[in-house]
């Protein structure tokens, strides 16, 4: 079937609609929960290089119900990064159970799979499988490297009690465990980044700067092979200590710092950026992230550090303040002894140096729902667009992306991206270029809160999108124009597209819409806003059919558009504005 973007129009505002009619109850929710029951049913070995027979008739996925209740997984599939995917059978799972998935029934020996499934899990460059229930919610996800020895599986862990955790190991037995644990090793250590002193005063960030780690668990935890980098990929490696429960450990330029710091270990493979912020990652020796932190450059006065609160208890939160001068290694990882602040449950705004944010919050992640920013007077910048994508330490982990990586789906190729509906690119809500007459500016238009997935083609020159962007950056040379003032947001009414929820936990939009504003020096204000398909067809010759009336785009959304004048000329014809684009100056790209 072939999609004409009027077609698309007209489908997504009637759906749209509908969706407008519940907002109340869940204000413009995508992030789509599962059941308690179904969602307790995990993951939790996989046997994806056997040695004792051949990958196709040894591989196997062990399912583990975690819950408490019955849950029926007829109608499930399995799936991997490939495209290969294998129905459930019509089963039900009571609490404790096992449910095994193999390429052949009896695997290497006597594995006695409850069924079997037809992709190859690969070995040495990893795989993503994804369970995903029948009505398409993602379940469960797990992306593994090649860590396991051949021969041997890689296992979920569980804490003391039992309950499973996000953490995988290596399997220890030849042939694995299947439905006998789903656990490698019980421990409760629990090692965390608990203090960062980026920017020192006092001496050079070469002598300096330092990270805390810290225990808050109650098992010892060897940290040998594991591993500490930032941004730019260089990593320090560990010493082959165990980390006692409530003992600290810091990583520092120099032994001493600014003074007697009398760190545990050196590293000189990175520095800590004070411009522009960075992000501390904790990897373990199997090569999982087990915490990480991400600041920006205004989260800390020089010579202050940022530390992570704890709450009334003393265990860890989420939550980083600024702390004292010189920090406070081995002093403390807590700020406060206050109890700490449930993570935000609804929208939030986010306020950068040049544009606004409006962040929808989810149980593990969130997303953008609405921006707005304004231009004044000609475009005299020429920064760069940083080659980074930024996650956004200031922003709660609920309210943003899981992964500052790009969108990737296995039916995207490297060619032709902007006729394949299922390339999307890192999207920018508020465009970089509009934002590049300062250094900062540039580099928070690149915090992943600034994006969402774009089809390419979209997205791209010739897409719908960034016409509406060249529109803006080249009204900004025309004499007679005193600011623009642009908003916009994005609309979600359909789920057959989110593609990305197991690697970046947000839906994708199936529909953009933007006001823009321009202030004349004569006094005068026309309006021109667009509802912009979000689909590769979305192209700049059809833009006469994304034009719509603030009116109609009100009623579809519901927002009140504080940003317009008391007065306005509502454009209908874009065709008046094209003018703009004429003899514009694009170097300043």
């Amino acid at each position: 079937m072939k999609f004409y973007p009027a077609t698309i129009l007209l489908n997504t505002i009637v759906a749209l609609r509908q969706v407008q009619a519940r907002i109340g109850e869940d204000r413009r929710s995508t992030i789509r929960e599962l059941s308690g029951a179904a969602s307790s049913v995990l993951i939790t070995e996989i046997m994806y290089n056997p040695i004792a027979c051949s990958d196709g008739v040894g591989e196997w996925i062990e399912l583990f119900n975690n819950g408490s209740s019955d849950v029926d997984i007829g109608g499930w599939t399995i799936g991997d990064s490939g495209g290969g995917t294998s129905a459930l059978n019509a089963v039900v799972l009571s609490p404790g159970d096992y449910y095994i998935l193999g390429r052949t029934t009896n695997g290497c020996g006597n594995l006695s799979a409850d069924q079997t499934f037809g992709f190859a899990l690969n070995n040495s460059g990893g795989d993503t499988i994804t369970l995903t229930s029948s009505n398409g919610d993602v379940v469960d996800t797990y992306t593994y490297s090649d860590i396991a020895s051949a021969g041997r599986s890689i296992q979920r862990k569980a804490d003391s009690s039992g309950h499973p955790t996000t953490t995988w190991e290596p399997g220890t037995t030849s042939g694995g465990t299947p439905r006998s644990g789903y656990t490698v090793v019980v421990s409760v250590a629990d090692v965390k980044i608990t203090e960062i002193m980026y920017n020192p005063s006092g001496c050079s960030d070469g002598s300096g700067e330092w990270i805390e780690l810290y225990n808050a668990g109650s098992a010892s935890a060897s940290l040998r092979d594991w591993s500490v980098q930032d941004n730019s990929a260089k990593s320090v490696t560990l010493g082959d200590v165990d980390l006692a429960p409530q003992e600290y450990y810091i990583l520092a330029r120099t032994i001493d710092g600014c003074g007697d710091l009398n760190a545990n270990r050196t590293f000189t493979s990175f520095t800590l950026n004070n411009y522009g912020g960075d992000t501390v990652y904790l990897y373990n020796a199997a090569g999982n992230a087990v915490d990480s932190h991400a600041y920006t450059q205004h989260d800390a006065s020089e010579g202050n550090s940022i530390e992570r609160k704890a709450d009334i208890s003393g265990n860890p939160t989420s939550i980083w303040v600024e702390g004292p001068a010189g920090g406070t290694p081995r002093r403390g990882y807590s700020t406060t002894s206050s109890p700490a602040a449930p993570p935000p449950s609804g929208p939030i705004s986010r306020k950068y140096q040049a544009y606004e944010l409006e962040l929808e919050c989810g149980a593990s992640a969130g997303y953008a729902v609405r921006f707005t920013y304004e231009l004044v007077g000609p475009d005299l910048g020429n920064q760069a667009r940083p080659s980074s994508f930024y996650k956004d330490g200031a922003v709660p982990n609920n309210c943003q992306q899981l992964s500052r990586l790009g969108y990737s789906h296995p039916n995207c190729g490297s060619t032709g991206r902007k006729t394949n509906e299922f390339c999307f690119d890192r999207g920018h809500l508020v465009m970089a270029n509009h934002l590049d007459n300062d250094a900062v500016t540039i580099f928070e238009s690149n915090m992943m809160t600034n994006i969402l997935p774009q089809a390419a083609g979209f997205n791209q020159a010739g897409g719908a999108w960034i016409h509406t962007e060249n529109i803006i950056e080249c009204s900004r040379d025309l004499g007679n124009i005193q600011k623009q003032v642009v908003f916009g947001g994005a609309l979600f009414s359909d789920s057959s597209n989110d593609y990305f929820l197991a690697s970046h936990g947000i839906p994708t939009p199936e529909t953009f819409w933007k006001v823009l504003i321009r202030y004349y020096t004569d006094g005068t204000q026309e309006v021109l806003s667009w509802l912009l398909p979000n689909h590769y067809t979305s192209t700049d010759d059809k833009m006469s059919l994304y034009i719509s009336r603030i009116a109609a785009i009100q009623a579809l959304t519901g927002d009140a558009m504080p940003e317009l004048p008391t007065s306005y000329t509502e454009i209908t014809d874009e065709a008046a504005w094209d003018n703009a684009l004429s003899g514009c100056d694009k170097s300043r790209r």
